[in-house]
Protein backbone atom coordinates (compact mmCIF):
# COMPACT_ATOMS: atom_id res chain seq x y z
CA UNK A 1 0.00 0.00 0.00
CA UNK A 2 1.36 2.92 -1.10
CA UNK A 3 0.53 7.11 0.26
CA UNK A 4 1.35 8.34 -3.23
CA UNK A 5 -1.35 9.83 -5.48
CA UNK A 6 -1.27 13.23 -4.30
CA UNK A 7 -2.77 13.31 -1.12
CA UNK A 8 -0.71 15.78 0.52
CA UNK A 9 -3.02 16.44 3.49
CA UNK A 10 -2.37 12.67 4.68
CA UNK A 11 1.11 12.90 4.43
CA UNK A 12 1.10 16.35 6.55
CA UNK A 13 -0.64 14.65 9.10
CA UNK A 14 1.72 11.63 8.96
CA UNK A 15 4.47 13.82 9.57
CA UNK A 16 3.00 15.73 12.15
CA UNK A 17 1.69 12.94 14.10
CA UNK A 18 5.53 11.14 13.84
CA UNK A 19 7.04 13.94 14.90
CA UNK A 20 7.20 14.54 19.52
CA UNK A 21 4.24 16.59 21.29
CA UNK A 22 3.96 15.05 24.76
CA UNK A 23 0.42 17.24 25.21
CA UNK A 24 -1.06 14.92 22.70
CA UNK A 25 1.01 11.74 23.64
CA UNK A 26 -0.32 12.17 27.03
CA UNK A 27 -4.00 12.23 26.03
CA UNK A 28 -3.32 8.97 23.70
CA UNK A 29 -1.57 7.42 26.81
CA UNK A 30 -4.52 8.51 28.82
CA UNK A 31 -7.02 7.16 26.34
CA UNK A 32 -5.02 3.20 25.76
CA UNK A 33 -4.63 3.29 29.49
CA UNK A 34 -8.78 3.84 29.49
CA UNK A 35 -9.58 1.41 26.69
CA UNK A 36 -7.52 -1.41 28.23
CA UNK A 37 -9.31 -1.07 31.53
CA UNK A 38 -12.74 -0.75 29.54
CA UNK A 39 -11.82 -3.84 27.18
CA UNK A 40 -10.58 -5.99 30.16
CA UNK A 41 -7.62 -6.31 28.32
CA UNK A 42 -3.86 -5.95 29.77
CA UNK A 43 -2.21 -4.35 26.80
CA UNK A 44 -3.26 -1.75 23.61
CA UNK A 45 -1.38 0.78 21.69
CA UNK A 46 -1.88 3.19 19.18
CA UNK A 47 0.49 3.87 15.97
CA UNK A 48 0.26 5.55 12.72
CA UNK A 49 1.40 4.04 9.86
CA UNK A 50 3.79 5.32 6.99
CA UNK A 51 5.36 4.07 3.65
CA UNK A 52 7.34 1.51 5.82
CA UNK A 53 7.26 2.04 8.99
CA UNK A 54 4.88 1.16 11.57
CA UNK A 55 5.39 4.01 14.85
CA UNK A 56 4.19 3.47 18.04
CA UNK A 57 2.87 6.55 19.44
CA UNK A 58 0.99 5.49 22.86
CA UNK A 59 1.21 1.98 24.57
CA UNK A 60 -0.35 -0.09 27.88
CA UNK A 61 1.81 -3.44 28.53
CA UNK A 62 3.93 -3.17 25.21
CA UNK A 63 7.38 -2.27 24.71
CA UNK A 64 7.09 -1.78 20.86
CA UNK A 65 8.39 1.38 19.54
CA UNK A 66 8.18 0.80 16.13
CA UNK A 67 8.37 -1.86 13.40
CA UNK A 68 8.35 -2.28 9.33
CA UNK A 69 4.80 -1.68 7.88
CA UNK A 70 5.85 -5.14 6.89
CA UNK A 71 5.66 -6.87 10.43
CA UNK A 72 3.10 -4.74 11.65
CA UNK A 73 0.06 -6.10 13.05
CA UNK A 74 -2.12 -3.13 11.35
CA UNK A 75 -1.07 -4.93 8.34
CA UNK A 76 -3.17 -7.85 8.71
CA UNK A 77 -6.16 -5.83 10.37
CA UNK A 78 -6.47 -2.94 7.85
Amino acid sequence: MSLSGGDDCRTRTLHALRSNDESRDDVLRQFVRLASQALGIPGSFISVLDDEMQHVKAAQNFTLTQSSRQDSLCRHAV
